[in-house]
């Protein structure tokens, strides 16, 4: 969970840099190419005015989960004072935080910074034409995103380029009730 908390940190870091200029996304909802990243303009963090707002929006999170994301957030903004990240929750489900994404996309200063959703979206959010490969900023600020998993990097990479800057990875169980299935 720390390791995961240090890329979030991070992640939520590069993330104040690329609030403080337009975000130089794929364009056009083409995906990048390994040999042909956007650039990630780090250097507007050193020439903003501080603190950075960060808008985060996620939704479909309760109990621990819910917590342990304000939590994040609230820390991530006592250690440091250069970007102040405001966690907003955007209802009861990731797809409810997708849907109010989708219809805030024809104004893109209603946007989001960061959104949290679900890997379904993957594909959709490359095709929109408005993220940048988190790729494009790991590499550009030094880190080593052979540190990730190879199982995690191919799942969230198109064409050979990380998109998401991960926070968890999850994996699905299936309870089921035996007796439900038991031969009577």
């Amino acid at each position: 969970m720390r390791r995961y908390a240090g890329v979030a940190a991070a992640a939520l870091a590069l993330t104040g840099a690329l609030a403080c200029s337009e975000p130089p996304t794929t364009g056009g909802g083409s995906a990048a190419s390994a040999d042909d990243l956007p650039e990630c303009p780090l250097e507007a963090l050193a020439e903003a005015d501080k603190p950075v707002d960060v808008n985060l929006w996620y939704g479909g999170l309760a109990g621990t989960t819910l917590q342990v994301m304000q939590d994040m957030a609230t820390s991530f903004n006592e250690s440091q004072s250069d970007v102040k990240v405001t966690a907003n929750n955007q209802g009861d489900s990731y797809d409810e935080t997708y849907r109010k994404f989708q219809s805030a996309t024809g104004s893109r200063n209603q946007l989001p910074d960061i959104v949290y959703l679900e890997d379904v979206q993957l594909q959709s959010m490359i095709d929109s034409g408005l993220v940048l490969p988190a790729q494009s900023c790991m590499l550009a600020d030094g880190y080593d995103i052979d540190g990730i998993q190879p199982v995690v990097r191919s799942t969230y990479s198109v064409d050979d380029v990380l998109y998401p800057g991960y926070m968890n990875v999850s994996t699905p169980v299936l309870y089921y009730n035996r007796a439900h299935f038991a031969r009577l």
